[in-house]
């Protein structure tokens, strides 16, 4: 059953969702302003070559780990059965009147905010920090 604001809810869950991914992008800008680590410099200052390269190997990498994601899910076990169950209850809702473009701008915004703050931010800080030549 859903609650009152249930579908006001849903309906807001692009701006929520753009919100918090662009918001990541923000932070790690800010925080690498901060610490003097600039996250953008580790993300786009590669040649365009290496970015798609690393873009093509990075889709192959998720191909297997899709796979297994579809093989487990029609397995018969318990416990994949309650988190399909919980997913269909809690996430499905959220997302059921969200169109594929506005998923896919949740999708872009999310790469680029959780590149920025991890590779660029945390990965950069963490080398630096550690110094040649495990870091």
């Amino acid at each position: 059953m859903n609650s009152p604001g249930h579908e006001h809810h849903v309906g807001n869950i692009t701006s929520v969702a753009l919100a918090f991914e662009i918001g990541i992008g923000l932070l790690a800008l800010g925080l690498g302003w901060y610490f003097g680590v600039p996250p953008l410099e580790s993300v786009v200052g590669q040649s365009a070559t290496s970015n798609a390269l690393a873009s093509i190997w990075g889709l192959a990498a998720a191909v297997p780990l899709f796979v297994a994601l579809v093989l487990w899910d029609r397995a018969a076990t318990s416990w994949m059965g309650h988190l399909r169950e919980v997913v269909h209850e809690k996430v499905v809702p959220l997302f059921r009147n969200t169109t594929m473009w506005q998923l896919l701008l949740i999708s872009l915004a999310a790469g680029v905010g959780e590149e920025l703050l991890y590779r660029g931010l945390i990965q950069v800080g963490l080398a630096q920090w550690i110094g040649p030549p495990h870091g």
